[in-house]
């Protein structure tokens, strides 16, 4: 958490030179299917400025994020590029030796849906990937029953899991049948526009660089699991790669670090 006094948290607190700059677009605009992160993690992040003060005054003390990255895969090292520029405008940040932090993906992806608003009971929902961090725990999330108005939207759903066994035919036929489709498997454009039927909710967790795509891989850019410019054409929404859920991903990384601080305090 930066100094209360200083010139970085001023302009932080200010919002003019933040990393979430008033440019951002917002989610609902007319004629507009995009469902962008950024002013979803700007609206979490502006909750933790006003959580990072009441815990400094309180306490005394800074939390701190801590951060590993194993080998040198590019989306990890993009995740952490990312990580890093937000929490030197909310916490103190370090790259040293463990605690390992747990990627909160699934929190994420819970709020993007939540902003949407549509109720998931008895919609069929498709989860790609199995990963005991991903698909595993939110195929979970989703299908569970909720006592609360809130989480009631995300919940009840009809949770299908396919994985790297799921044959092409079958994911296909999976896919063209759900109302909500969840990709997390970092497999460049595997979710094309013949698998998803009109009006679809795509929520795109994955992120790679492409190397079959000449122009992506030259560019250096990032793409994600879903196709998105030909799912555009028939979805209702979807996130896109960057831009997405990897921004309120790390929002909610944030959210949950003070959530511990304060019980680690208590």
């Amino acid at each position: 958490m930066p100094d209360r006094n200083s010139a970085t948290h001023d302009r932080w607190r200010a919002g003019s030179n933040n990393w979430f700059e008033d440019t951002a677009q917002t989610v609902h605009q007319k004629n507009n299917n995009i469902l962008y992160g950024k002013p979803i993690a700007r609206r979490i992040l502006n909750e933790c400025q006003n959580e990072c003060a009441e815990f400094v005054n309180k306490y005394q003390c800074r939390p701190r994020l801590v951060t590993v990255l194993v080998g040198g895969n590019e989306s990890s090292k993009l995740y952490v590029r990312n990580k890093q520029r937000i929490a030197e405008h909310a916490l103190t940040f370090k790259q040293s030796p463990p605690p390992l932090v747990t990627i909160p993906v699934v929190a994420a992806v819970r709020e993007m849906l939540l902003e949407i608003g549509e109720p998931l009971q008895g919609k069929d929902v498709v989860v790609i990937g199995r990963s005991k961090y991903v698909g595993t725990p939110l195929a979970l999330m989703l299908s569970q029953s909720s006592t609360t108005a809130k989480n009631s939207l995300v919940s009840g759903a009809t949770v299908t899991i396919c994985h790297r066994h799921t044959h092409l035919s079958n994911l296909t036929w999976y896919c063209k049948n759900a109302d909500v489709i969840v990709s997390a498997v970092g497999r460049p454009k595997l979710i094309t526009q013949r698998m998803v039927k009109k009006d679809a909710i795509v929520i795109d967790v994955g992120i790679s660089k492409s190397w079959t795509d000449k122009a992506v891989a030259q560019n250096k850019q990032f793409v994600g699991d879903v196709d998105f410019h030909d799912v555009q054409r028939v979805a209702r929404w979807i996130t896109p790669v960057p831009g997405g859920v990897g921004q309120v991903t790390i929002a909610c990384l944030i959210s949950n670090l003070l959530r511990l601080a304060r019980h680690r305090r208590q």
